[in-house]
């Protein structure tokens, strides 16, 4: 379990795919070496005014898309770092929470306008549906996914977490919560298929029910 400032919300200051994970400069160098030996991806520091990447980006193996709001700066910057492609979309969005995506599928919200969807899709190169969980546009705030298994918010109903798990490709998914019945999911965790990162406030048997439907 980490805490990023004495913050539980990771997954707020950190975007991660299979293959790596992007950390903002409020990650000291210690707790980015937890997060390298825990989720065993390749780590891209950045020490530069990224700040709430988990809120304004999302990545997988194949691309990353962030929202304008972030320094110009940083686009070129990680396009110099990543072997991946980087687009920012033209429109404000808090992409991290209105979208969820593995490695073979991802949810969008009804939010979304079609500009930013089509950079979505022609960069991650997955096949995107658009959906709510829990009658709620924040499809990816409220379940954090790998390429595993999924923990969705315990609002979500059976027949959210049937497509969920069907359009994701999933082994595994459930319900759960994370720092004491957060059910913000993605900004309370960071995972890959090979490890969980949990915000410092998660109970016990919290961290049993994520590791339960997250990890192989």
């Amino acid at each position: 379990m980490l805490s990023v400032e004495n913050n539980p919300n990771i997954g707020v200051f950190a975007l991660t795919s299979e293959n790596m994970t992007i950390l903002s400069k409020y990650f000291l160098e210690k707790e980015a070496r937890i997060v390298e030996k825990t989720l065993r991806t390749k780590i891209i520091h950045v020490d530069a005014p990224l700040g709430i990447i988990g809120i304004l980006g999302v990545m997988n193996s194949e691309g990353l898309v962030l929202s304008p709001a972030l320094d110009p700066n940083i686009y070129q910057l990680l396009e110099e770092l990543i072997d991946i492609p980087v687009v920012r979309t033209r429109h404000f969005h808090a992409l991290g929470n209105i979208v969820l995506v593995n490695d073979y599928g991802g949810l969008y919200s009804p939010t979304i306008d079609s500009n930013t969807l089509n950079i979505l899709k022609s960069v991650l190169k997955v096949p995107l549906i658009k959906c709510k969980i829990a009658q709620s546009d924040l499809v990816g705030s409220l379940c954090v996914a790998n390429n595993y298994g999924a923990l969705v918010t315990p609002a979500a109903t059976t027949e959210d977490l049937r497509l969920i798990k069907k359009h994701l490709s999933l082994q595994e998914i459930g319900n759960g919560t994370v720092n004491m019945g957060q059910d913000s999911l993605a900004a309370g965790i960071l995972t890959t298929t090979r490890g969980v990162l949990c915000g410092d406030r998660t109970t016990g048997m919290e961290v049993i029910k994520i590791t339960e439907v997250l990890l192989p």
